[in-house]
């Protein structure tokens, strides 16, 4: 079965990222497969295949986000693994594809992303969105039309939506999905107040100038419960009495 990681990029920012991602990868995951969907067709070093889909290059926003989706679905592997290109690899994380013959999508909360959940103009109180910028899954036709479903309700009525993760937990709702929620420790987002179980964060997850200073920040004490703080920009070890 083919594992592989893809990462979706429009523009030369997005595409910097993602190769810059993509390299940090690699220092932990020589072998591992990448691959990424754009606009345009490019030659490059660092991805093993470039799926083209025909877009404009001055998208907005939202519809970056919808664009996010459609790559989604255009996975040339059987298990993926999506990261936003703002994303940045400290170990390897290749043991996440076996947890995949047990679920159809591995997945972490959304810490910061308050939206509310809305069905029928009503609110589904206390459901709260994940974080769809890391994305662990089986290319089966069930994802694969969850998937579907979250681009039409997202490209459809994108008023409704304050992002694309409010469509994907709706979408959700209506299919017989599998999921296994991940530790923060392989999706850290950086803008986040977390508390973390004693491991080592593996991936971050937010733009940084110095990500080797976060890392060595984030991961000082890692076989200690511990909590980030953002604002300080310092992680505090949670003592054991």
């Amino acid at each position: 079965m083919t594992e592989g990681f893809l990462y979706v990029a429009i523009g030369q920012k997005y595409i910097q990222e993602a190769k810059r991602s993509a390299e940090s990868l690699k220092r932990h995951a020589k072998l591992a497969k990448i691959a990424l969907v754009t606009n345009k067709s490019f030659s490059s070093d660092i991805f093993d295949e470039i799926i083209v889909i025909d877009r404009e290059s001055s998208i907005d926003w939202k519809s970056g986000l919808a664009f996010k989706v459609e790559g989604l679905l255009c996975s040339p592997f059987e298990k993926t693994f999506f990261l936003d290109t703002d994303t940045y690899f400290t170990d390897d994380v290749q043991e996440l594809f076996r947890i995949l013959d047990f679920f159809d999508i591995l997945i972490s909360h959304s810490p910061n992303d308050i939206s509310k959940i809305k069905i029928d103009e009503k609110k589904l109180e206390g459901l709260s969105p994940y974080n769809t910028g890391v994305i662990v899954y089986k290319n089966s036709e069930k994802v694969k039309s969850l998937f579907k479903q979250w681009k039409d309700l997202y490209t459809t009525n994108p008023a409704k939506y304050s992002s694309d993760q409010p469509a994907f937990m709706e979408a959700l709702l209506y299919h017989d999905i599998k999921i296994y929620v991940l530790s923060y420790v392989y999706n850290f987002r950086l803008p986040s107040f977390i508390t973390l179980p004693p491991l080592k964060v593996k991936l971050l997850h937010g733009r940084s100038s110095n990500y080797d200073k976060l890392y060595r920040i984030i991961n000082k004490y890692p076989h200690n419960h511990r909590t980030w703080s953002p604002y300080w920009g310092m992680m505090f070890k949670n003592y054991r009495r």
